[in-house]
Formats: C-alpha cells, structure tokens, sequence
C-alpha cells in the first residue's frame, strides 16, 4: 500500500484542526486570524466554525477527486505536492502556537 494518501490526507485533517482552533480564537477575540492565501479568500480571516469544516469538505473532496482522476505516473507528484503544502502549513501554524487534536 502507497503510504503518500495517507500522509497527505492526515496532514489535511491537521491542517483543518487548527483552521478550526483559529475559527474558536479568533470569535472568542483571541490572537490567531487566517493567513493562508487561499483559506483567507475564501473563508476570511476570522472564519466561522461552519464554514471551515465546508471548505475542508469540499477541498478534501477536490484533492480526492483530482488524484483519481489524474493519470497515475501525476497522481504520487500531486498528492507529494498536497503533503508537501499541507506539512509546511501545519508546521508553521504549530511554530505559531496552534496545536491539532484528532
């Protein structure tokens, strides 16, 4: 069994923990806001808590979506992209503070 989705989609639903523990600081007037580029345009820097588990949704959605139909010689270099993206993500918002719970 190839070992990359795994870490690809984990790193993923780190990255939603913390974007979800942003959500709580943030509107409970804490000090973390949304950074991500992409994140931040479409949620906001002070996301609620509904709309961030929609956009995990549908971007886990899209990931899995295009891997399966990606040829097979692109899917492993997608999805080492997306684990490559996510772990940058997720480290930097741990070197910040924010922690992830499963």
């Amino acid at each position: 069994m190839d070992a990359l989705p795994v870490v690809a989609y984990s790193l993923i639903a780190a990255d939603y923990s913390q974007t979800s523990a942003i959500a709580d600081s943030c509107n409970r007037g804490g000090k973390f806001r949304e950074n991500g580029l992409l994140a931040r345009n479409v949620i906001g820097a002070c996301p609620a808590s509904a709309n961030v588990t929609k956009y995990f949704v549908t971007y886990t959605a899209a990931v899995y979506g295009l891997s399966e139909t990606l040829p097979a010689r692109y899917k492993h270099s997608f999805l080492l992209g997306v684990a490559i993206a996510e772990g940058l993500t997720v480290l930097h918002n741990r070197s910040v503070g924010l922690k992830f719970d499963f």
